[in-house]
């Protein structure tokens, strides 16, 4: 026995609610008590460090990119630990095991005038592009993920005051953020009119919905409906994490501090905001020359040995 199903019951228990969180445990541990199989071993008590890096060997030699494989050895680790726990093993695998280090893949920043310039130019008026148009304008104004859109509910949203209450966060976090009285206005006017076509059982509360089932959409749907809306109004594609990175870069870029991105974004520490800020070594000037005070005193240029 392997024990995987005691252990996705833990996660879930753990907030680990995402389907694909779920099943990409499920894929990896019942490729590992398939490949334990080959050497006759039918008990994760027989299991060996030995079987464990032949296991991550396997991996390597699959061609995988750095992060899945880091990802994978991650979640067996945490796997180990939880059946070492419950006193199935008497050994955590993985403990000491040193990661590779691999390149974080960041998601491509567009400039402000660009991203502008699409959101002022979508004119189709179909409803896949009114709805698509309200998205865009919605995750730059609040930097929103796109779960978070998935997610977001009529009654999340304040007009009075300006305000979007994101409910299921990533690990579970909850938070208010500020909303754009253009990303309003086109919310409250697709609710009103496109909405409705899409809508099949009065009882779902979600704002954005498929035309073709009637249910909330999906991570992928909004990607979906992003992409073809830009394709019909002859823009190149732009991925969801895209705008959130944008709206994160533009924001400091137009002077908002990082604690106050930090808090937009959701994020439990600066380290990972950070990540989410690109500035190129020309703007990084211009701030410099602007707001540092060494570099704005007028004085006269002088010669010195260093």
């Amino acid at each position: 026995m392997f024990f995987i199903d005691d252990f996705l019951r833990y996660l879930q228990s753990k907030n680990y609610n995402r389907d694909s969180t779920i099943k990409a445990y499920s894929y990896l541990l019942n490729n590992f008590k398939d490949f334990c199989k080959v050497y006759n071993i039918y008990n994760v008590k027989h299991v060996s460090e030995k079987i464990v890096f032949k296991y991550l060997s396997h991996l390597k030699g699959k061609n995988n990119s750095e992060r899945y494989f880091c990802l994978n050895v991650s979640r067996l680790r945490r796997y180990f630990h939880f059946i070492w726990e419950k006193g199935y093993i008497f050994y955590v695998f993985l403990t000491d095991y040193t990661f590779p280090k691999y390149l974080r893949k960041n998601y491509p920043v567009i400039t402000q005038a660009e991203i502008e310039k699409i959101l002022n130019n979508i004119k189709s008026k179909d409803s896949l592009c009114i709805k698509g148009r309200t998205i865009l304008e919605l995750m730059y104004s609040s930097a929103l993920r796109p779960c978070e859109v998935c997610n977001l509910k009529i009654s999340d949203i304040d007009y009075h005051n300006k305000q979007l209450f994101i409910e299921k966060s990533k690990n579970k976090k909850q938070r208010i953020v500020p909303v754009g009285k253009i990303a309003l206005a086109l919310l409250g006017q697709y609710i009103n009119t496109t909405r409705k076509k899409y809508l099949k059982e009065k009882s779902l509360k979600n704002v954005f919905l498929s035309l073709k089932t009637g249910k909330p959409h999906n991570s992928y749907g909004i990607r979906w409906v992003i992409r073809e809306t830009l394709k019909r109004n002859g823009f190149t594609p732009i991925k969801p994490y895209s705008l959130r990175a944008t709206s994160a870069t533009v924001l400091f870029l137009n002077g908002m501090g990082i604690a106050h991105i930090n808090k937009l974004l959701g994020h439990a520490d600066f380290t990972t905001t950070r990540i989410y800020l690109r500035v190129n070594e020309m703007n990084l000037k211009k701030v410099l020359d602007k707001h540092h005070p060494r570099i704005k005193l007028n004085i006269k240029e002088e010669k010195y040995d260093i």
